[in-house]
């Protein structure tokens, strides 16, 4: 589970590039998608690990191509082990918990003598 946790993301080092103010995607990362491309970086590096335990490997792989949760988020399948279904939480938790820090940092402060509502 610690290492699909670190792992999970691991396409995006191929999917993008960088112009120095924002992400792009590379043709790469448009024709293949993250997840396929992490995948792909996992497995060739099992590959390359001829004692690298082949449960481990499937089970690995698995929450790479699972942590976005569904087909409709971009898995090319659902969670459907322990490990993979908690870190497709934490994954989706990070990414809801950014969205309130974005929200904060837009939202003005309140004014002395108001109480923000909650």
């Amino acid at each position: 589970m610690v290492a699909g946790g670190l792992l999970h993301d691991i396409g995006k080092i191929e999917a993008y590039t960088s112009d120095g103010m924002s992400p792009l995607m590379t043709d790469a990362g448009r024709l293949h998608g993250e997840i396929v491309i992490g995948h792909d970086l996992v497995r060739g590096l099992i590959d390359d690990s001829p004692d690298f335990p082949p449960e481990l490997s499937k089970r690995l792989r698995h929450i790479i191509v699972s942590h976005h949760g569904m087909r409709e988020k971009g898995s090319p399948v659902v969670p459907m082990t322990r490990e993979a279904i908690i870190v497709h939480y934490c994954d989706d938790m990070t990414a809801r918990i950014g969205a309130v820090d974005d929200a904060e940092k837009a939202t003005p402060p309140a004014r002395a003598g108001r109480v923000a509502s909650s």
